[in-house]
Order: structure tokens, then sequence, then C-alpha cells
């Protein structure tokens, strides 16, 4: 962990000097579960199952080290910009697989193509990219 932090400083001091805006994107809270079971069908309508949630309790202590590793480069590097998208996913206290009844997830850890939207639309906005 050492050798890495070290690591991502250095290339982040080394970036900086060209003057580019760098910003650190969080990880997406692991879904832990298959997301196709998250979806049933009702009446020939595919609707999704409440149950698909994640105590927000959980992944914070799963994210926890992961975390406060980004902190401690950012103080290290205080040009360094942090883009955290959990509040799309969890509430303060569930995490949720979907958002307006569509799967944010493809699989247990990675984003569906709708999930990526949400979180690309978002990055842009928080970043003063688009209006």
């Amino acid at each position: 962990e050492k050798f890495y932090k070290e690591s991502y400083i250095h290339i982040l001091h080394e970036i900086s000097k060209l003057n580019k805006r760098i910003v650190f994107v969080i990880d997406v809270p692991e879904l832990g579960m298959d997301p196709h079971s998250c979806v049933v069908r009702s009446l020939g309508l595919l609707q999704v199952n409440n149950n698909c949630q994640n105590a927000r309790a959980d992944i914070d202590q799963h994210q926890k080290r992961y975390r406060d590793l980004i902190l401690e480069i950012k103080k290290e590097v205080p040009s360094l910009e942090v883009y955290d998208p959990i509040s799309i996913f969890c509430d303060e206290k569930k995490c949720h697989s979907s958002l307006n009844a569509r799967s944010l997830y493809f699989d247990s850890d990675h984003l569906s193509t709708y999930g990526s939207q949400i979180i690309f639309e978002d990055f842009l906005k928080k970043f003063n990219i688009i209006n």
C-alpha cells in the first residue's frame, strides 16, 4: 500500500507540472450480487426487485481503507480533484442497484450502459464541463 501511495503521488506531481486538471474518480460501490436477479417479470413487464440493496454502513466499511488512501494522496497533491459518485447509488441507509427502475449494474462490480451514462452526466455537471 505504501508503494502504491508513493507511486501515485509521484505520478500526480509529474502530471501537475503539465498544468493539467487531474480528477480522481472513486470506484462505485460493489453490488455483490448478480443484477439480473434484481429484475423480475410481472404481468409481462420487467420490474426491479427492491431487495437488491446493500446497507450503506457495509459499503462504507468495505471502501474505508481505499477512501482513506485517496484522502492521504489528496493531502500530498492538493490540486487533485476527487469525484465521488456514491450519492448516485446510496442514501444514508441503503445502496441501490437501480435508479428510475433501471439497473445501474451490468454485473456485480461493473456498471451498465445506463449506470455509466448517469455517472458521466453527473461528472460533467459537478466539474462544470456542461451546464
